[in-house]
């Protein structure tokens, strides 16, 4: 597992020109989607290549060039959740991509490894077993084994009657 941060966010404002005529209706929808470009980075700031980017509403997937760098386009304006996995580790994050008049949002996120509840706990499980084990032999022996000479095997007990 892992967590993103995101730590820049770029808004690139749409450019109108002063004789802009009527819209028509292909502008319009293109006004309510947005372009969203992704720069991985790692704990160093250094681009993350082969990184797999996925937004979610409409999932869209791609993976990461040489420079970190991953672009989606006519991505539909709103809430969208990014989900980013590289080398066995996932990490996500919320994104609102909602504000008038911006069509191109560049968001630089970092992607930080840790280990997660669901690996650390049987990890730790596993170290405090070998603890045991290593510690006390001579007990854990007799608690699976019962003590010795006290545990009579049943058909033994019946053959003597």
């Amino acid at each position: 597992m892992g967590y993103l941060t995101i730590i820049n966010i770029e808004k690139i404002k749409e450019e109108k020109g002063e004789d802009q005529e009527e819209e028509t209706k292909e502008e319009k929808k293109k006004k309510k989607t947005v372009n969203l470009t992704v720069k991985v980075v790692d704990q160093k700031d250094n681009p993350v290549k082969g990184a797999k980017v996925t937004v979610f509403s409409n999932p869209k997937t791609a993976t990461t060039n040489s420079k970190g760098e991953v672009i989606f386009k006519n991505l539909e304006k709103g809430e969208h959740k990014l989900v980013v996995s590289h080398d066995g580790y996932t990490g996500n994050q919320k994104l609102a991509l909602n504000e008038d008049n911006i069509k191109t949002y560049v968001v630089t996120v970092k992607m930080e490894k840790t280990i997660s509840g669901n690996t650390f706990l049987p990890i730790l499980a596993l170290v405090g077993l070998s603890f045991l084990i290593f510690c006390f032999p001579n007990k854990i022996m007799r608690f699976f084994n019962g003590a010795p000479g006290k545990r009579k095997n049943k058909t033994e007990e019946f053959s003597k009657n």
